[in-house]
């Protein structure tokens, strides 16, 4: 997977689908951590989610996911 491997596009939508995707019911914390990476590289859509999403979230959820962030290493690919 192109998120593994540090592919901001595909981060922001690794993220994209945590959020949204009905099946997993949801994870916002794990969607916002992929929004950071991408962020990071400076994708600026993931930018713009990772703000929106944020605001929805506890202060709590938003530290651990950002510490998911940056602990977060790419795979060798």
């Amino acid at each position: 997977e192109q998120a593994s491997c540090g592919a901001a596009g595909a981060q922001y939508w690794a993220g994209f689908d945590n959020q949204y995707n009905i099946a997993l019911e949801g994870d916002p914390v794990t969607a916002l951590m992929w929004y950071a990476l991408a962020a990071g590289q400076g994708h600026s859509t993931a930018e713009n989610a990772l703000g929106k999403l944020a605001a929805q979230m506890t202060t709590a959820d938003v530290a651990l996911a950002k510490d998911r962030a940056s602990r977060w290493r790419p795979a060798d690919c």
